[in-house]
């Protein structure tokens, strides 16, 4: 009797034992967690989190914004995704698209291009190919039906392509990637280091053409769903979740972006203009200061007025604010850094400055596969210097958000 008495006993202290040692990992990652959410959330002077009481900067970040405490895995400058989508209707885009991204001159490492493929047949015949190639939507190992085939319909593919995405984004910055979203079709004209240039800021976006149209009525402007910087961050994944949340299993992502942005209950984001874009990036002053040889050589419709009239979509500046209820900051890209508008293009952005182009026709299409032709990479007025300047970074288009809180960025007469 004494002895089983002793073995329960042991047998309790085994079993106690036990469920100790499960345990500790699950509190040093719970603390571990507790404590970088804790620390992030006065990294841009508001709360990361539901709480929309602004604080007495009225939702501009105030305090050090070179606390970088609470970002993750920032000191490691390789660890990025340049991600681009596709299935098997924009298999040839993709391919062309990240072959483009890591050959000469843009040469991104093939590591960090990465092509997310919608089902199991585009990865297949993606990584076929030597791409580097990862599924989005389906898991690898169960071999899920195809839902973006033939068979569906093409706005059905596409509003399931836009929402999984944001799905498979959220994924990524969940595990501390940072990650610049990116159709397959737009065209990028030079190196630029990622994460160096753009860890100053949380999320970064594009300017879109003017849709949707009632977004662009009430506030001025719209951003592109196919380009953004993303970083990873508690701020943004909050943000990101909010897409998801919103898109579902299907959505128009850039309408679901772009009506959070509108509604002042949302996100509540108040905007500057970058006094340094509005100047430097002007496409009036681009014209008057180069002439001739930065109009577009195939406008023939502009012929007669290029030298002095631009043909670019309103605005052009560089924008930024942050978020009251996320705490994201947030920077939307100069239209000449991050070209969106017409094909024709008057002026054509400066191979200095560019570093994306998604240009369309008259119907809307995108033609980034015709901007080389219309607006070529070295202009003959660039002189011998014009193979540098295409491949020299020009981290000036999103400076430090600490330079234009403080004032040290200005304007400069023309």
């Amino acid at each position: 009797m004494l002895c089983n008495r002793r073995q329960s006993t042991i047998g309790v202290l085994l079993l106690g034992l036990m469920v100790l040692l499960v345990a500790i990992p699950s509190i040093r990652e719970t603390t571990e967690l507790s404590f970088d959410l804790a620390a992030s959330r006065n990294v841009w002077g508001i709360s990361v989190g539901p709480a929309t009481t602004p604080n007495s900067s009225q939702g501009h970040p105030v305090s050090n914004p070179n606390n970088t405490s609470a970002l993750m895995h920032l000191d490691n400058t390789e660890n990025y995704k340049i991600l681009g989508f596709t299935d098997e209707f924009y298999l040839p885009h993709a391919i062309r698209w990240f072959q483009e991204m890591t050959q000469n001159p843009l040469s991104y490492p093939t590591r960090n291009v990465v092509v997310a493929a919608m089902n199991p047949s585009t990865l297949h015949q993606l990584r076929a190919q030597n791409i580097t190639a990862q599924p989005c939507g389906f898991q690898e190992e169960d071999g899920s039906a195809d839902s973006t085939g033939p068979r569906v319909k093409s706005m059905t593919r596409r509003r399931r392509l836009f929402a999984a995405r944001w799905h498979c984004v959220l994924e990524e910055l969940k595990k501390g990637v940072n990650i610049v979203l990116t159709d397959v079709d737009n065209h990028f004209t030079r190196h630029v280091p990622i994460v160096q240039s753009f860890s100053h800021w949380n999320v970064m976006h594009a300017y879109s053409n003017g849709y949707p149209l009632n977004v662009q009525a009430a506030i001025g402007f719209t951003i592109c769903g196919g380009m953004s910087w993303l970083q990873a961050h508690p701020a943004t994944i909050q943000y990101v979740q909010m897409i998801v949340n919103r898109c579902g299993s299907g959505c128009d992502d850039q309408v679901v972006m772009n009506s959070m942005m509108a509604d002042p209950s949302i996100l509540q984001i108040e905007w500057t203009v970058d006094p340094v874009a509005l100047v430097e990036h002007d496409p009036n002053r681009i014209l008057s200061h180069h002439g001739p040889s930065f109009v577009n050589s195939t406008n023939t419709s502009n012929k007669n007025t290029a030298s002095t009239t631009s043909n670019w979509k309103e605005p052009y500046a560089a924008q930024y604010g942050q978020s009251k209820v996320t705490g994201h900051s947030v920077y939307i890209w100069n239209r000449e850094f991050a070209y969106r508008g017409p094909l024709e293009a008057t002026p054509c952005p400066r191979p200095s400055e560019n570093w994306v182009a998604m240009p369309s026709n008259q119907k809307g299409q995108k033609m980034a596969r015709l901007w080389p032709v219309h607006c070529p990479p070295t202009p003959a007025t660039e002189g011998a210097n014009a193979s540098a300047i295409h491949q020299t970074p020009a981290v000036s288009s999103f400076p430090p958000l600490s330079q234009l809180l403080s004032g040290q960025e200005k304007a400069t007469p023309t």
